[in-house]
């Protein structure tokens, strides 16, 4: 698959095993190892996303793609490969989330740890701290503009019994260049992924969420047809220095 003008150049040979950040992957045992070498617990069809993204490596793999590859004659939703890309994501933790980008309406890309990547995911570190404080920032900021806005009316029932559910809708891209999107949908899944993980909270998939980009629906309207709580928004610049 041809790589994308911003991708960097990586060469690896047909079938050995890739370096994700502290993890190596093995595409012919699709095994997902640790720097100790302990296998790491995956879904199958975790694994072979894996196995199918690790066949390009630098590429970018649709969404049809993968999910012909992973499901074949089996009826999927979008939402089946997201928690899979989920699934890989948190098992590398945030030291090689990296290694899995998502490119808007086009796929996923794999880049692996490599001299020739090495780089670029320098470069990103620092973004990726900077852009673990913004979200942590906008979503306390929701909140608590939540609670204000209902600070004179009552709790709700469900809100004293029932855990908050919580959807993170795209995060809209400000800086004017449309290349961009897949920065400010990358940051609008691993929010989802990251906030899944907190334990008393429920999220809706980022792939339901996606559904209602540029929606002319009100906020009450969306939440309600998400069956959700709370609603995460922002909006997303990224410095080209």
């Amino acid at each position: 698959m041809p790589l994308s003008r911003n991708s960097p150049e990586i060469s690896t040979k047909p079938g050995e095993p890739l370096r994700l950040g502290a993890f190596s992957f093995d595409p012919s045992t699709r095994e997902l190892r640790d720097s100790g070498g302990k296998v790491q617990d995956l879904r199958r069809q975790s694994s072979d996303v894996l196995a199918v993204l690790a066949r390009s490596p630098g590429g970018v793999v649709s969404k049809e793609d993968l999910i012909a590859e992973v499901w074949r004659d089996i009826a999927v939703t979008d939402d089946s490969l997201v928690q899979c890309i989920g699934d890989i994501r948190r098992a590398l933790g945030s030291g090689a989330r990296d290694c899995i980008q998502t490119v808007a309406r086009r796929g996923y890309r794999l880049v692996p740890t490599s001299a020739a990547a090495r780089p670029v995911g320098r470069a990103r570190s620092g973004a990726k701290a900077l852009i673990a404080c913004l979200a942590a920032v906008i979503f306390i900021a929701s909140l608590v503009t939540l609670l204000l806005q209902n600070r004179d009316q009552p709790v709700p029932i469900a809100a004293l019994g029932d855990p908050p559910v919580i959807a993170v809708l795209p995060f809209a891209n400000m800086s004017g260049d449309p290349d961009q999107l897949y920065f400010s949908d990358g940051l609008t899944e691993d929010l989802t992924t990251d906030l899944s993980q907190v334990s008393g909270l429920r999220m809706i998939s980022s792939a339901s969420s996606f559904t209602y980009r540029d929606s002319k629906l009100t906020p009450e309207a969306i939440a309600r047809d998400l069956g959700a709580s709370h609603l995460v928004t922002g909006s997303v610049r990224r410095d080209g220095r």
